[in-house]
């Protein structure tokens, strides 16, 4: 939901300050989208999320691109239980694949632990919340105006929403960029 880790994490004001409008801002958008008592459903999400950063890698963790390890299928299973891999594997088409990269090798069977032991209703708001939040930009002028106000002024400082003809002409540029331009180009 937040850009990184050090969001939820950090102790500073500012992040603690972040923390409070993003947890509104989920409840804004469950209230937004009709689902029953949204403050808590928000809570539950945010603590959710909040769970997600402290097991996710740091920056410096991340960037580092010799912390990679190579597990085998059975290595996975065994060093991440929680999720059904094999399951997993398959819709992901993904179900000969032998040999993985993992790129966050601390962070792996921690999630996978948290997939198992978290409320399954909690997972279903989650991705509810998400689903919804990834639309936003095509719902209603209240779900648009809900995103801009936590995504747009609160984190990135951005005074005022685009008028709507000039954020429609980025979407088709960005859905028809490469096309368009080949056009052009010829």
């Amino acid at each position: 939901g937040m850009p990184d880790r050090y969001y939820y994490l950090s102790s500073t004001p500012h992040m603690a300050e972040l923390r409070k409008l993003y947890q509104a801002h989920i409840a804004a958008v469950f209230q937004l989208a009709g689902f029953a008592d949204s403050p808590a459903r928000a809570a539950a999400v945010f603590a959710l999320e909040n769970k997600l950063a402290k097991l996710h890698a740091t920056r410096v963790e991340s960037e580092d691109v010799h912390g990679a390890v190579q597990w085998k299928r059975a290595e996975l299973i065994a060093k991440a239980p929680g999720l059904d891999w094999p399951t997993l594997l398959d819709a992901a088409g993904l179900p000969e694949a032998a040999d993985f990269v993992i790129w966050h090798p601390k962070a792996i069977p921690g999630l996978s632990a948290l997939a198992a032991s978290e409320p399954l209703n909690a997972w279903k708001d989650w991705l509810a919340f998400h689903a919804i939040e990834n639309a936003s930009p095509f719902l209603p002028k209240a779900f648009v105006a809900e995103y801009f106000a936590f995504h747009g002024k609160a984190l990135s400082g951005i005074p005022e929403l685009r008028p709507r003809w000039q954020r429609g002409m980025d979407f088709t540029s960005d859905a028809l960029g490469d096309t368009v331009g080949k056009l052009y180009a010829q």
